[in-house]
């Protein structure tokens, strides 16, 4: 893991920036997130066409519909070692998507990372974040812009929910107890950065390395 240089020793509470996700209602008739010309071969993306299919892609900057967050970074004895500002804009069809369409590969946000975010897998500058379903599960893949990165990979559990687009906007929450990035991906859920509910759920995330695969 990449060292962090402390805040000039200035406390940063993590509740400050606490975030409360809020209701929004999805945009009627924009099409679903369309599906890359490329053909996976087990399991891995070609990274020259992931990032041409991404170029190909509309990710919603409005006001409202993107979010942007320090999120903290903490050493083993609890101290807040750095707060990367992270921002996040999904694609403008992924609320409109069904689980099918999902399960086959689409990229379903990007991130803007003003410094690396190891604990989710998210790199300096562009990143894009690609989900599909490798047999009976999902997982999500971190894919940077600059080819020097590898892709880092998570095991994905879609949430839903009753009402169609209900979260159709990407939010980060950062509590004391918990951090959570939630990117809407079907027309009726939405993707978790984690799935993992515990007490030591924040401790775990911010310290456990994400596994990397080879891009």
């Amino acid at each position: 893991m990449r060292a962090v240089a402390p805040l000039n020793k200035r406390s940063w509470p993590l509740a400050v920036i606490g975030l409360a996700m809020f209701a929004v209602n999805c945009e009627r008739g924009v099409r679903p997130t369309p599906a890359p010309r490329f053909a996976l071969r087990a399991g891995e993306i070609p990274r020259d066409s992931f990032l041409a299919y991404a170029a190909t892609l509309t990710f919603d900057t409005t006001h409202g519909a993107w979010d942007e967050q320090p999120l903290p970074l903490v050493n083993d004895s609890g101290r807040v070692v750095g707060m990367p500002i992270i921002r996040v804009e999904s694609e403008i069809g992924a609320a409109s998507l069904s689980r099918s369409q999902l399960a086959k590969g689409r990229i379903i946000a990007r991130y803007t990372a003003k410094g690396p975010y190891t604990p989710l897998g998210i790199p300096r500058g562009i990143s894009y974040v690609w989900v599909d379903s490798m047999g009976s599960k999902f997982r999500e893949l971190v894919v940077s812009e600059d080819p020097s990165r590898s892709a880092v990979e998570h095991e994905l559990t879609i949430e839903t929910f009753r009402v169609r687009g209900q979260f159709a906007a990407p939010r980060w929450m950062v509590t004391e107890t918990a951090l959570k990035g939630c990117r809407p991906c079907i027309i009726y859920g939405w993707c978790p950065t984690d799935s993992i509910r515990t007490t030591g759920w924040l401790d775990q995330l911010l310290t456990t390395p994400a596994a990397t695969v080879k891009p």
